[in-house]
């Protein structure tokens, strides 16, 4: 027999200071409590299509530790493009660059 979803409020109260917790430990202090509002945020979204009550501690956990990850993924620089196309001229890192020798004489 599935066990019913409880009401979001219940399910909310019932795990917010642990998912908190879990943020703060896993984030900083600094990045939690936007986290917070983004796990939750994220939950309510899908809460009715739960199908049942069932793990819903490991459940907004997961939820938690995705937005962390996803966080990260927003935050990480990505490179700058070269402002020359490749093949139209030597950068100056290539000036002066010995020639590329496969180490056979």
């Amino acid at each position: 027999m599935a066990v019913a979803v409880p009401p979001f409020e219940s399910f909310y109260e019932q795990h917010r200071d642990e998912v908190h917790a879990f943020l703060r430990r896993r984030a900083g202090a600094q990045k939690a409590d936007d986290l917070f509002q983004d796990t939750f945020l994220r939950a309510l979204r899908a809460y009715d299509r739960l199908e049942h009550g069932e793990h819903l501690r490991a459940w907004v956990l997961t939820i938690a530790g995705n937005t962390i990850v996803d966080a990260a993924r927003r935050e990480r620089p990505t490179a700058e493009l070269a402002s020359e196309p490749a093949g139209e001229g030597a950068g100056p890192a290539a000036e002066g660059a010995a020639p590329v020798t496969d180490g056979r004489a």
